[in-house]
């Protein structure tokens, strides 16, 4: 997710929790974080890591 409020004065990229630990981009913490980021004027990028949430493949344990 790319999320944009409107004159963003930077730029942020947020990882979520390892995902044996439940982790995805919409963990509660994650969206509590880009919240308060974009509410700060920053533009946000999250996404999942392969095999957690809407991402393809397969996570491998590591």
């Amino acid at each position: 997710d790319l999320l944009t409020p409107p004159d963003p004065t930077g730029t942020a990229v947020v990882a979520h929790p390892h995902p044996l630990y439940g982790g995805t981009r919409h963990d509660l913490v994650v969206a509590a974080l880009c919240r308060g980021l974009v509410d700060a004027g920053r533009r946000v990028l999250r996404f999942d890591f392969r095999g957690t949430g809407g991402s393809g493949g397969s996570h491998d344990g590591r």
